[in-house]
């Protein structure tokens, strides 16, 4: 058999080579487009979005038109009148690889911050254009990656809530790695991408629909380009909406990272709980460069930092606009409103709203007192009217340091519709000097359970700043 096999001019050329290299030479070779991450690996990575849209009007004091109350001058079911604006952000970071996941993916990197800015103009006069940014002693940064997203936290303390929108960047580089397909490709090839990175690159925290799939365009020995394209569907922060998007890869085969991506955006979002609707249209870059451990995040310069991440140092810092105390809170809470005298925070659980806290800043009931309690009982019950039921508990509660005297109020109301029971939870919190604050929750009384004591835990970390001392970026 193997005689005539080895007769000259029996076997094709192609057989031999596959008997020595392993492959067969005809058909298009397929490769494979995956991420090499590896622990101390370094880059430098840019991010820039640029976004132009409208959204509703705020009203005369700034506060944002979310609820959809009509005032006595509105006719049912109007919007308020839409205001353009634009909105250019630059970030800029230095990045190590601390750990990576089972799947070869970024676990967690720690990242130095070279730039953090964000311009916001309204394009309504004077005074209408804000500049964001990240207070220095913040810069040094850990990325952990949590399901299918990223959590930030930074090392020299707590991040505010704009501080955190500025830096929890569309398309964490993080996340890139999903963009590749999942099995070997050649150019002209299409692939879906998926939950992860349909999040990453729409902000929603639930997805319903995802068409977004991506196509190999070019590929050489030094890169695979791919466009994508595509549509999500969804909500974030219990507001619905939908994003259109178009774009490009480079995955850079030498370094085994998408080194580059730029995506075009399209959204159109209704209100929800906590922001008003907008629409826009908006580009998002995304660049990284490989290079070697920068001196800035050497181990030498790690030593001795709080590099692992806990639920205490995830919470956020709320300092109102007058600057007068501090707290705490979780990222559940988010900023409705905050104006000199009265902040509003509102909670999500699954796309829903959990409850809303009302901060008011009372007067100044002189050194070392506060109002009377029984005055604040009244007043509460005048205030509440016929929704007042019953007062459910009261008595003074801990916090820390700084705080002064805490009381706690809880007060339920009476059924409403659709046999919901309102529950309210009042406190009074005064400062060594007399500075008072009123907190106010609101809750239904079927959302008890959940909520727990998170009002507590809020007011618990609430510390009165010295007089003088300014609100730091809020």
């Amino acid at each position: 058999m193997w005689a005539a096999i080895l007769r000259p001019g029996r076997v094709p050329i192609g057989f031999w080579l596959m008997i020595f290299l392993g492959s067969p030479v005809w058909g298009e070779d397929r490769m494979v487009l995956k991420e090499k991450v590896e622990v101390g690996q370094s880059a430098r990575v840019s991010v820039t979005l640029t976004a132009r849209g409208s959204r509703p009007e705020f009203d005369s004091k700034g506060e944002k038109r979310v609820d959809r109350e009509p005032g006595p001058n509105v006719k049912p079911g109007a919007l308020p009148p839409s205001f353009p604006f634009q909105f250019d952000s630059q970030l800029s970071w230095l990045e190590r690889v601390r750990s990576v996941g089972p799947q070869g993916r970024i676990q967690q990197a720690v990242r130095r911050l070279e730039r953090a800015e964000a311009t916001i103009d309204s394009f309504r006069g004077a005074g209408q254009k804000m500049v964001v940014g990240v207070r220095p002693d913040l810069s040094l940064v850990l990325a952990e990656r949590r399901g299918a997203g990223v959590m930030l936290i930074s090392t020299g303390g707590p991040l505010t809530r704009s501080e955190l929108d500025l830096i929890q960047t569309v398309g964490d580089p993080a996340l890139l790695g999903e963009l590749l397909p999942t099995g070997p490709v050649v150019v002209g090839d299409r692939w879906d991408l998926d939950s992860v990175i349909a999040a990453a690159l729409s902000e929603y925290d639930q997805i319903t629909i995802n068409t977004l799939r991506a196509k190999l365009e070019a590929l050489d020995a030094r890169a695979a380009r791919f466009s994508l394209v595509g549509e999500v569907r969804g909500s974030v922060r219990g507001a619905t909406g939908s994003v259109a998007l178009t774009g490009e890869a480079i995955f850079d085969r030498q370094s085994g990272l998408v080194s580059r991506l730029q995506v075009e955006r399209a959204e159109a979002r209704q209100a929800g709980p906590v922001e008003s609707a907008l629409e826009v249209k908006s580009t998002l870059t995304v660049e990284r460069t490989p290079i070697s451990v920068p001196v800035e995040l050497s181990d030498a310069a790690l030593e001795g930092l709080p590099l692992e991440s806990s639920p205490e140092r995830e919470l956020l810092l709320l300092e109102p606009p007058d600057g007068a105390y501090a707290l705490l809170h979780d990222r559940a809470w988010h900023i409705i409103n905050d104006s000199v005298r009265r902040v509003v925070l509102r909670r999500m659980r699954g796309g829903n709203m959990e409850a809303q806290c009302d901060l008011i800043t009372g007067p100044n009931a002189g050194r070392g007192r506060h109002q009377d309690l029984t005055q604040f009982r009244d007043d509460i019950r005048k205030g509440l009217r016929a929704e007042f039921a019953d007062f459910v508990g009261e008595g003074e509660v801990g916090g820390g340091k700084g705080g002064g005297f805490r009381y706690k109020l809880g007060v339920q109301g009476n059924e409403k519709d659709h046999g919901l029971v309102p529950l309210w939870y009042y406190y009074l919190v005064a400062g060594p000097e007399g500075d008072q604050v009123v907190a106010i929750f609101t809750l239904n009384r079927d959302v008890e359970p959940q909520f727990g004591d998170q009002d507590e835990r809020m007011i618990g970390t609430l510390e009165w700043k010295p007089a003088g001392a300014k609100a730091s970026n809020r």
